[in-house]
């Protein structure tokens, strides 16, 4: 096999990982297990039991535990936590892009709720969809930082529930949280990874489910919800899903965290009806049952996404494989790598592969990327699948006059950042300073961000450069563009951008 991609990276991340699963218990004995050794003693000797921590041991303990946390999250966020990269794809999401691309983006829009209302203002820019209410969790009972975030997103009478996935590491306790398995049959949910049940539950009990966004989901769109969630959130948008579809009121447990009880359990409203069901990147969440639709056949409308090509692949969608978790009924597209020529592969809700793919015989060869997990690749291949931008050059004048004697045979080039280019066809235009092509291209590795650059050329007795303009991606993506561009020599080109949207 190939060596795993950023292989330094992943060992490093998964030791810590690992080291969190384990420091991350409030447990009194571990604690105390630790002072025993700091006194030079032993533990898991048959008949013994640890002395008490005193007090000195115990202010020593909770300050190594806050600098382990500390260098733990800096790791992570080093990492993880810069969603910057992601908003340029983000930027050009509009109410033309198919719902599914829409309902991808909310899935990343959640872990960045301030810059995405600090920016709303247009009718159409995110697609016109505004958060109208949002839960936000904070932990702090574990060894590291860690925030659930839910956000209800408003359009009209339209109404998409996103579930953030992990933002900092204390969420790892819960995506580890396996050692046992949690049902609430009442509800349709069976044998579901216990950290992701947890998680549902604490959201539920919560006072912003049943006193914010039921009952705005009810009064301003109908009851009628589409879900979405990335990662970890993709998950609870399929438990989500399955619970909410089938029952009007369910009856929670009590929530038990660190040895502390966090919520009472009781019996909340679910009367709202789920529309469309949308993952990124979601790992698998039951063992030996499948999540359904409360509908005939118990296809969920909507569709899953994992990263996979010819070369590298997400781990974490394939990773609850190999522990025998797996996905809700609905359907799972893979997205390999569309600038290399490659093409997407879907699987029908309801089959073999749309539940349990990646698989392991698939990724087989393939080099382990976190890249791959995260909103920028994403979004990128989800773009490239369903967008087409194309440049037309209509027609130039006011060229340079040194070949004028010699015949005009103006051409134009057209560069999208440093990998692609285009050239029209040369023109006789004779001894006139203006020609016309009318000639359309395909821009087929443009990237939300790229810059065009135009230059016009002429051929007369040797190719000669009669200037050159950028045009910036902000001037024609997402909108496209229609008119004249001024080069630095005073010429001018007449061109036309378009972008056009389909769906997978």
């Amino acid at each position: 096999e190939k060596p795993c991609a950023h292989s330094a990276t992943m060992q490093c991340f998964l030791g810590l990982v690992c080291i969190l699963g384990v420091c991350a218990s409030e447990a009194a004995d571990a604690e105390t297990s630790i002072a025993t050794l700091l006194r030079g003693g032993t533990i898991g000797t048959t008949g013994t039991t640890p002395e008490p921590m005193n007090f000195q041991e115990e202010e020593m303990i909770e300050g190594w535990k806050e600098d382990f946390a500390a260098a733990l999250e800096k790791f992570y966020q080093s990492y993880f936590g810069d969603y910057g990269p992601a908003r340029k794809y983000l930027n050009v999401v509009t109410s033309a892009s198919p719902f599914v691309v829409q309902a991808a983006s909310m899935a990343f829009w959640a872990y960045d709720l301030e810059y995405f209302e600090d920016r709303w203002g247009s009718d159409d820019w995110a697609g016109g969809w505004k958060v109208v209410q949002k839960y936000i969790n904070t932990t702090s009972k574990s060894i590291a930082p860690g925030m659930d975030v839910v956000a209800l997103f408003r359009r009209e009478n339209e109404c998409v529930l996103s579930f953030a996935g992990t933002t900092g590491l204390a969420d790892w306790t819960t995506n580890l949280n396996i050692k046992n398995l949690q049902s609430l049959e009442e509800c349709g949910l069976q044998k579901v990874h216990e950290g992701f049940f947890e998680d549902f539950v604490q959201f539920m009990l919560g006072d912003a489910w049943s006193d914010e966004m039921e009952p705005e989901i009810l009064s301003k769109c109908g009851g009628r919800l589409s879900v979405t969630g990335h990662s970890q959130g993709g998950t609870l948008a399929e438990i989500f899903a399955t619970c909410v579809n089938r029952v009007d009121n369910v009856t929670l447990p009590d929530l038990w965290r660190w040895g502390q009880l966090v919520h009472s359990g009781r019996m909340v409203s679910t009367r709202v009806t789920i529309t469309g069901l949308y993952g990124v990147a979601s790992p698998g969440c039951t063992v030996d049952y499948q999540l359904e639709n409360a509908l005939p056949g118990g296809v969920f409308p909507g569709v899953r996404f994992f990263n996979m090509d010819s070369e590298s692949f997400d781990p974490v969608p394939w990773i609850t494989v190999v522990l025998n978790f797996q996905h809700a009924k609905y359907q799972t597209i893979q997205l390999p790598n569309p600038f290399k020529g490659q093409t997407l592969v879907k699987h029908e809700g309801g089959t073999y592969d749309a539940r349990w793919q990646p698989l392991t015989s698939a990724v087989m060869g393939k080099s382990i990327s976190l890249d791959y997990h995260l909103g920028p690749e994403y979004l990128r291949r989800i773009l490239a699948f369903t967008r087409e931008v194309s440049l037309t050059v209509v027609a130039g004048q006011n060229f340079s006059e040194e070949c004028l004697l010699g015949g005009m045979n103006p051409y134009v080039e057209v560069q999208v950042g440093e990998e692609e280019n285009y050239f029209t066809t040369k023109v006789n235009a004779g001894l006139l300073d203006a020609a016309y092509w009318n000639e359309s291209f395909v821009l087929t590795t443009y990237e939300p961000g790229t810059s065009i650059q135009l230059s016009a050329w002429n051929d007369c007795t040797k190719d000669f450069k009669m200037g050159s303009v950028v045009l910036p991606s902000a001037e024609f993506d997402p909108k496209g563009f229609a008119g004249w561009l001024s080069l630095d020599t005073g010429a001018e080109l007449e061109i036309l951008v378009q972008i056009e949207h389909s769906q997978f």
